[in-house]
């Protein structure tokens, strides 16, 4: 793991967080006859997490498990219904907090589709040069940051200054995204299945660009992808969402070696492999996940689920840490609050939990 360098504006020391995420939910009303509203999607629900300076949490689940609405609760660009954020100790969203303008220039994200996010009519010189003199800078200096960045990110300036958006490919246009995510100096970069619409042999490009930016930059990323492998590759920890809630999360080689929900572990035994003596003969997850609209109580998955028991239907499982034979709740953000050297690895499952009626509790 990258620890990060000294860095200026910091405000709470190395030691603080760059972000605590506590209890966030976001619902989505579902309109009924008349305007009304009938019920609610559950798109992020009681979800807490912190990340550390220069550190990468990978975010994975499949379509629809609420990954893309946390990243943009997390950077305010929607708001959230319950909840706290913390950005380097100040509150976000309150009168007393980071303001909304000093947080758009602290956290900034880069999106999955490379095109739809740059103005068509903008020249990158132009695209890049938009964020600096919104903020104050002058032209002329904003101008020779977007020179600067275009180096930064491996484009040539004197080439690709002057062009549009669609006459770059699409490693080039993300790269040009990123160039602008970092006009304004930012610690945290929030990426949206950034390399999915790529080429294997660009994918591998920008992910090794990312990591050297992290290195020189002090950056910190919160990462989306549903690519296990580039997960892997990129994250030194990694979190597991399903249908809003968090259901695992810890250490990467953790969570790939011994993953210890059978939602992951589905989720790993899923990938293809090049062994064609380890093909997959049956699907490790079937059926559909539930409705997130107004969800049952218990454990979402336990429709899914090949071990699941009764109270797997009635009783919402928590966090506790992995291996805990105390048989107590682990309080899981008290853990994750502590310097980012905290691997902890925490599951959502009865089996994990001593204190559960699972018939396989404390196995898991």
């Amino acid at each position: 793991m990258s620890l990060a360098a000294a860095d200026s504006r910091d405000r709470g020391g190395r030691a603080q967080p760059m972000l605590i995420a506590r209890a966030l939910k976001k619902y989505f009303p579902v309109r009924g006859g008349g305007f009304l509203t009938r019920s609610h999607l559950h798109a992020v629900d009681d979800v807490s997490f912190s990340l550390g300076k220069g550190e990468t949490i990978g975010i994975v689940g499949e379509s629809g498990c609420g990954k893309s609405t946390l990243a943009r609760v997390v950077l305010n660009l929607i708001h959230r219904d319950a909840g706290e954020l913390i950005f380097d100790g100040e509150a976000v969203g309150t009168s007393d907090g980071i303001t909304l303008r000093d947080l758009r220039k602290s956290a900034q994200m880069v999106f999955q589709d490379s095109h739809a996010s740059l103005n068509p009519r903008l020249s990158i010189e132009d695209t890049l040069a938009f964020g600096p003199m919104a903020h104050g800078a002058k032209r002329r200096e904003a101008v020779a940051r977007a020179l600067h960045l275009l180096n930064l990110v491996g484009l040539d300036p004197r080439r690709y200054a002057v062009c549009y958006p669609h006459e770059l490919s699409g490693g080039q246009r993300q790269r040009v995204n990123i160039a602008r995510a970092l006009s304004l100096e930012p610690r945290l970069v929030v990426m949206d299945e950034p390399v999915s619409a790529l080429d294997k042999s660009v994918e591998a490009q920008v992910l090794n660009l990312l990591i050297d930016l992290r290195q020189r930059l002090s950056l910190t990323y919160l990462f989306i992808s549903h690519d296990l492998n580039v997960v892997r590759f990129i994250s030194d920890r990694v979190m597991v969402m399903y249908l809003g809630r968090v259901v695992e999360i810890g250490a990467a080689d953790t969570i790939f070696r011994r993953a210890a929900h059978p939602y992951t572990q589905g989720l790993l035994a899923s990938r293809l492999a090049m062994d064609p003596d380890k093909r997959i003969a049956a699907p490790p997850l079937s059926g559909d996940p539930p409705s997130p609209i107004d969800p049952a109580p218990g454990c979402r998955f336990a429709g899914r689920c090949p071990f699941v028991e009764e109270v797997c239907r009635v009783v919402t499982p928590e966090l506790v840490r992995h291996g805990d034979k105390t048989g107590g709740k682990a309080d899981h953000l008290a853990h994750s609050e502590r310097a980012h050297s905290d691997m902890t690895h925490s599951v959502a499952c009865h089996m994990a939990d001593a204190a559960s009626s699972h018939s396989r509790a404390g196995n898991a």
